[in-house]
């Protein structure tokens, strides 16, 4: 599934604009290409945003190139995750894998949470050109998270380089209360929708008797024309109400 989401991470003054992040969720088709056409049409619909933060199956060159060559120029930045593998990145004047960058780099900074965490500015790579040229400057940052080893840190990039390490974390993890909302909708829309099927036949169906169709084989025969006929008619309409605690209570699962 492929979904945006509007989420403010900081609450300003009623003359300040708010910061807005756009979030790019899995999708079965080809990653990169469809985040590209969802980001057009964000942008092509006025949604605002400042930043699109996406997870490393996003990434490649083509993904990189559109973010520096339209996103940046519009103030637009990306922070993503990325992955320990042999993909290599431009420091100190030669090609290093996420893994030798951070190796390089020898001091480790602490906050008061206990998570560790140090950076460096790097280059990513061109690699569908055989120049290997440099895209653009991202700032990498390496985390490694109380409980856990330090050769298992986590590594999450961000092409606003004057972020800071607690800023480009803060920014990452904006992902994970939209993928919870998303998967508690996933779970209650089923009863969501059974309900509204139920509210809605009823409706058809006293619409129907409005009419004079009382025999169901007379209804079944015009159901189609009944049921445009309904939508249309303003019938609907005056019978919405606002759903009540008692309907609110019945969809809400168990915690």
């Amino acid at each position: 599934m492929l979904s945006t989401a509007k989420h403010y991470t900081e609450q300003h003054s009623a003359d300040e604009s708010e910061e807005c992040c756009l979030i790019v969720d899995d999708t079965k088709k080809k990653k990169s290409e469809l985040a590209i056409m969802m980001i057009k049409r964000a942008i092509k619909r006025n949604v605002k945003f400042d930043y699109v933060l996406w997870d490393s199956w996003y990434n490649s060159s083509d993904s990189f190139k559109f973010v520096y060559d339209v996103l940046l120029p519009k103030g637009k930045h990306l922070v993503s995750m990325v992955k320990k593998n042999d993909e290599k990145y431009y420091y100190k004047g030669k090609e290093m894998t996420i893994k030798q960058i951070c190796k390089s780099i020898k001091k480790w900074k602490e906050n008061e949470k206990g998570i560790k965490y140090k950076s460096a500015t790097v280059g990513t790579i061109n690699k569908s050109s055989k120049e290997r040229e440099v895209i653009g400057a991202v700032k990498m940052c390496f985390y490694s998270f109380p409980g856990t080893k330090r050769k298992n840190f986590k590594t999450i990039i961000s092409t606003n380089i004057e972020l800071t390490e607690e800023g480009v974390l803060e920014k990452y993890t904006n992902r994970w209360s939209i993928e919870v909302a998303i998967k508690d909708l996933k779970q209650c829309i089923g009863e969501y929708l059974k309900c509204m099927l139920k509210h809605v036949v009823k409706h058809i169906l006293e619409y129907a008797r409005s009419l004079g169709y009382t025999d169901i084989d007379d209804l079944i025969c015009v159901i189609e024309i009944i049921i445009d006929d309904f939508w249309v008619s303003g019938y609907y309409e005056e019978k919405i109400v606002e759903v009540g605690d008692k309907l609110n209570n019945q969809l809400r699962k168990p915690a």
